[in-house]
């Protein structure tokens, strides 16, 4: 396609690339561009001197260092003794440690100068003032001081075992401790100004720091040598892999001193140290652009004037699109040309190379087909060009997909398949619509069977021999990437997930290992393999093999916009340029790591030999954690877990857990990091003791002197409660006591009263001379007295008992007034037989009140009867009189004697108040007139238990 350079405005642009690399800047988080050193630890955390202090990356975070006591500034020469702890030293000498996360200064060795230190095995070794100290790395005893006079030293090193100053002359004091003077050449001072010197484990090679001279000692043998280039000013060598890498300030020579061979990277940066990683990576420092991070040598970066976007191989060229209207070949030498520039500054998106007609199609405002001899546009957006042969070019368009074609005089073994379709032509063009009012996004051809396939925004639509079907898609997934790769169709859903159509039927591929449910953001399919684009890390799928290995790792601010294959290497255009690997390159998985730094109760480090012994007070825990990963920008996510909790997402920032007051007992944290599939975690226990109040000691106390505390408490109550009950007991004896006593009183006052009526009566029977009458009164008054006697020292008796009494009472009523007064007594049958019993001498007062106020001022048929009766529970007793009347009677009294007061009224109603008040009994006294004052009667009711 040479044509094209005559064709189009041949201009020359770029030349040689250097390797790919990462850059770690103020950009990206690093403090300083201005970078010294640079050393990896035995964990993978990445050190860096700058001139802003000491820092640690760990793949994704920067992390800083604070001093208890001194300022640090710019620093240099990082090493790591076996106890795990990172010493550099500062440009004036000082030499400093980091341990605990703080920085520390070593205070056994004051500064003269900066010469450098180093670690052998656990001894320091220093050159001072005057000689070169030796101390105990752990105790930081001074062990050993080997005077030596160091006036002409201007630099010293470790290698292999020993520790070497180097000036005008080289000492080296062995394993032993011992001195002694290495032999140079006589020129030495003259061929190597300001030495600099390295290992390779057997040789030592001491370099100029001017010129390109440099010595070779050899088991006590020299040599002086020319290295194959000249350098400006070297600052720093280091073996690595048996090559001897330079660093200078016009960039980093690779030399080969086997074979006198060199190559020299990042011609314009000041490089001052590379290092290799565990994992066979470097970091390179440099002092104008931060940190470099370099997988691998073999891999380059061409800048680009404007920002590539698609890729496709011309014969002996990669062609390459870009953001701004215009088009780029790459030669054998990586040399870039532009090779057409548009007006419109549009991006070119697609970009293919007909190498049959020596044709370029692409789209940039316009649709183009650009050839040596002439150029046709027509406005439309074309999306996706495919090739079926010299004449016919398939393509995906907005709103159309079809066929196209430029001269209809070329023949073509499709001709009689097309000749029957509708078509039309513009601009010079042919049109043949195979799909039209769909959007498209993707099509090719199957040689196979001389299918042509469309993706369009409906789905999937094939074309085979004059038939346009829809493919059926069962996953209801929208799909916006297709590619062919041997017969199988691969598909990238808008979900991010890969599909497959394979037999004319859609299904979701699943993904090796630890891509399950990875979620793509492009694919390209190159030979036999698909490139599937995740995250910051470039992935090749194999699917024959079911293998998925990294092939390219890119920082976030990098976006892979296309790839392709040329010259056995992989290209890869960027929004930052391309970058190109070789083709069978493989880097494999790097795996994170997980650290637990340490843990802290209440700010203080415990160790684990007292995880199972915390205090109570001990409950503010701290979980102090690392995560390192080899590549820059590591993705992943953070999750912990305390005990049976849910899982909690931290930021991938985050390098600690805080628990605040936790609860006592035993607790689990389990602290996870999730890559994709890959799960890494750790996990802590630690038992927090119960305080003083809950351990099982102080609760049987607690709860012995609750069980005593209640028993005596209770034992108090009961105490108090039979105190009271006695007093209560003992006050309600002495009110029944007293009441007794009112009652006898009463009764001791009703018997005179009575005897006295009594007597009258039986006076009268002898004063008249009535000795018959008088004797049958006196016998029924000595049985009445009897009944009274006997009566008198019971509270009850029983109803027979008191009718039979009353009787008697009655007899003598009558005998004293004769035929005048008759009486009469009823009893319900109910109570003839019952052991009803009633207080004593209840219803005789009652009985002669009835007498001696209502009937006696009567002058004839003086009646009274008494009625018991039982009614449900009560006993009912009525006294009916036909006297004359309770306001009659009281009239008669009130003239008679005016201070007269019945005895029923004075004694009888105080009486039944002290019966109710005993409870035994209930009594209510009901007194009824009877009309125009013809008698009275009083109604008792009496309530008992035994009623």
């Amino acid at each position: 396609m040479k044509f094209l350079f005559f064709l189009f405005c041949s201009l020359y642009l770029f030349g040689q690339s250097n390797p790919y690399a990462f850059t770690l800047n103020k950009i990206s988080g690093l403090p300083s561009d201005m970078v010294f050193d640079v050393k990896q630890d035995r964990k993978g955390f990445i050190w860096l001197g700058t001139a802003k202090g000491i820092f640690r990356y760990d793949g994704v975070e920067v992390k800083s260092f604070t001093s208890v006591d001194v300022t640090v500034k710019s620093v240099s020469n990082i090493n790591q003794d076996k106890k795990g702890r990172i010493w550099f030293q500062d440009f004036n000498g000082n030499i400093f440690f980091v341990e605990d996360n703080r920085i520390q200064s070593f205070k056994a060795y004051k500064a003269n100068g900066f010469l450098k230190y180093a670690l052998i095995h656990d001894k320091l070794y220093i050159a001072g003032k005057k000689g070169i100290r030796i101390y105990d790395i752990s105790s930081f005893r001074l062990l050993k001081e080997i005077p030596l006079d160091l006036h002409t030293t201007i630099q010293t090193v470790a290698l292999e075992d020993s520790f070497y100053t180097i000036g005008e002359e080289i000492h080296v004091v062995n394993p032993q401790n011992q001195l002694r003077k290495l032999t140079l050449p006589a020129d030495y001072t003259k061929k190597i100004t300001a030495p600099i010197i390295t290992t390779d484990g057997k040789k030592l090679y001491v370099f100029s720091k001017f010129d390109p001279s440099y010595l070779v000692i050899n088991n006590g043998e020299n040599s002086l040598k020319t290295l194959p280039f000249n350098v400006v000013f070297t600052q720093n060598a280091n073996v690595i892999d048996q090559d001897i890498w330079l660093c200078s300030t016009k960039g980093l020579y690779r030399f080969n001193p086997q074979n006198n061979t060199y190559k020299h990277y990042f011609s314009e940066t000041n490089i001052s140290f590379i290092t290799k990683t565990a994992v066979g990576n470097f970091w390179i420092s440099t002092l104008t652009n931060g940190a470099l991070y370099v997988e691998d040598f073999n891999s380059g970066f061409i800048a680009t004037p404007t920002i590539p976007i698609r890729l496709v191989n011309e014969k002996n060229n990669l062609l390459f699109s870009s953001n701004r209207d215009e088009i780029f070949s790459l030669d054998e030498l990586f040399n870039v040309h532009r090779i057409y520039k548009g007006k419109t500054d549009h991006v070119i998106s697609p970009l293919f190379v007909d190498n049959i007609n020596n044709r370029l199609l692409f789209t940039s405002s316009k649709f183009i087909i650009k050839s040596q001899h002439a150029t046709l546009e027509h406005i439309i957006a074309v999306k996706q060009i495919a090739q079926l042969d010299a004449k016919y070019y398939v393509i995906s368009a907005s709103t159309w997909n079809g066929i196209i074609y430029t001269d209809p005089k070329l023949k073509s073994e499709w001709d009689k398949e097309f000749e029957a379709l509708k078509q039309h032509s513009q601009d010079g063009i042919y049109f043949i619509p195979l799909v039209t009012s769909e959007n498209g996004k993707n099509c090719f051809v199957d040689t196979k069977d001389n299918s042509i396939y469309f993706l369009t925004n409906y789905g999937i639509r094939r074309y085979h021999k004059g038939i346009t079907k829809d493919i059926p898609n069962d996953t209801k997934s929208v799909f916006i990437q297709m590619e062919n790769l041997d017969g199988k169709i691969y598909l990238l859903s808008q979900n991010e997930n890969l599909y497959e159509l394979n037999s004319g039927k859609v299904h979701k591929i699943k993904l090796p290992n630890k891509f399950e449910n990875a979620k793509i953001q492009k694919f390209k399919i190159i030979d036999d393999s698909i490139y599937l684009i995740k995250d910051n890390v470039v992935y090749n799928y194999l699917p024959q093999q079911q293998k998925i290995i990294p092939a390219l790792h890119i920082p976030k601010d990098v976006e892979i916009n296309d790839i392709a294959k040329f010259q056995h290497r992989l290209f890869f255009s960027t929004n930052k340029g391309i970058i190109h690997i070789p083709y069978t390159n493989t880097f494999g998985f790097q795996p994170l790591k997980l650290f637990v730094n340490n843990i802290t109760a209440n700010g203080k480090i415990i160790h684990n030999k007292d995880f199972d012994q915390l205090k109570s007070s001990q409950n503010n825990i701290e979980i102090n954690f690392d995560i390192q990963s080899e590549a820059p920008n590591a993705q992943y996510e953070i999750y912990y877990k305390i005990d049976d909790s849910n899982w909690q997402k931290i930021s991938n920032l985050n390098r600690r857990l805080v628990f605040s007051s936790i609860s006592s007992g035993k607790h689990h944290v389990v602290l996870k990091i999730v890559r994709d599939s890959e799960v890494i975690s750790k996990e802590i226990s630690f038992y927090i003791s119960p305080p003083f109040y809950l351990t099982w000691w102080f609760l049987a106390l607690l709860g012995i002197a609750l069980i005593f505390g209640i028993y005596f408490i209770f034992k108090t109550i009961i105490k108090r409660i039979n105190l009271e009950n006695s007093k209560k007991i003992e006050k309600l004896n002495l009110e029944k006591l007293v009441n007794q006593n009112k009652l006898k009183s009463l009764k001791s006052q009703m018997n005179p009263h009575f005897f006295f009526n009594a007597l009258n009566t039986l006076q009268s029977y002898i004063v008249a001379n009535e000795k018959k009458e008088a004797v049958f009164y006196l016998s029924k008054f000595s049985k009445l007295t009897r009944s009274i006697l006997d009566m008198s020292d019971r509270d009850n008796i029983s109803l027979k008992e008191e009718i039979e009494t009353l009787k008697v009472y009655l007899d003598l009523e009558k005998a004293r007034f004769g035929n005048d007064f008759q009486y009469s007594i009823f009893v319900d049958e109910q109570l003839e037989n019952s052991d009803v019993t009633i207080p004593t001498l209840l219803i005789q007062p009652y009985v002669e009140n009835a007498i001696k106020h209502g009937l006696l001022h009567k002058n004839a048929n003086k009646n009274l009867e008494v009625t018991f009766d039982k009614f449900n529970d009560m006993l009912m007793i009525k006294i009916e009189d036909n006297g004359i009347g309770r306001k009659r009677s009281m009239e008669l009294n009130a003239i008679k004697n005016k201070n007269h007061k019945s005895f029923a009224t004075q004694s009888l109603e105080e009486r039944i108040m002290l019966i109710n008040h005993s409870e035994q009994y209930q009594i209510n006294i009901q007194y009824i007139d009877k009309n125009d004052n013809r008698g009275t009667i009083v109604l008792l009711k009496i309530k008992a238990s035994d009623v």
